[in-house]
């Protein structure tokens, strides 16, 4: 095989089961080209130099942004998948907060995040909110995708979600709607995330 070829792992996340830590990698890049006289057809990818893990489909995350770790009373399981907060693009306020956000992370601040039920909200009893503080309290700053919250409720109203962690704030000019979006993670404890919310975070940018 080519000396040059390389391979870049593009989809990834990370599990904790008896106090030993694993990431588990199931989607792969390469990028070369393999030699006529091997085995394989010659192909040929994207240049190496194209591939940019910020861009990936998958959380970016460090290994010490997710915060993984165990709780010996509660399970020995620990699993991060990334979030995308909705339903924040339309409002000025929270363009505002997330301007504020983006400013703090940029300066290497840690912003404050939380997840909580919101069964007053109006157009959805089961949605569940998504709160920042960027120094002057938690605010609303959107929400969970509808077709998750099944899935989040559980362990949020057992105490199984470990950490809530902001892992970017991004200006983005090239999606419908012009603004500041949001990617949170949220750790749970006890168990794995299901298939179906994995299956959605391939999809977090």
């Amino acid at each position: 095989m080519s000396n040059d070829m390389k391979i870049a792992c593009s989809e990834h996340c990370l599990v904790e089961i008896t106090n030993t830590k694993f990431v588990l990698f199931w989607k792969w890049d390469f990028r070369g080209t393999i030699d006529a006289n091997d085995s394989v057809a010659s192909f040929s990818t994207t240049d190496p130099s194209d591939y940019n893990p910020s861009e990936s489909l998958f959380s970016t995350a460090s290994e010490s942004d997710y915060n993984v770790s165990t709780d010996d009373n509660v399970g020995e399981i620990v699993h991060t998948l990334p979030f995308k907060v909705m339903g924040s693009c339309y409002n000025i306020g929270i363009q505002s907060v997330f301007e504020e956000a983006h400013k703090m992370m940029y300066n290497g601040e840690t912003i404050k995040a939380r997840i909580r039920p919101d069964p007053n909200n109006p157009y959805d009893a089961e949605a569940i909110a998504v709160e920042f503080d960027v120094g002057y309290g938690f605010v609303g700053v959107g929400f969970l995708s509808k077709e998750l919250t099944k899935y989040v409720h559980p362990p949020l109203q057992a105490s199984h979600i470990k950490d809530v962690i902001v892992d970017s704030v991004r200006f983005r000019t090239t999606w419908s709607m012009i603004g500041f979006y949001a990617k949170i993670s949220i750790t749970r404890i006890g168990s794995v995330w299901e298939p179906e919310v994995v299956r959605k975070s391939l999809t977090v940018r």
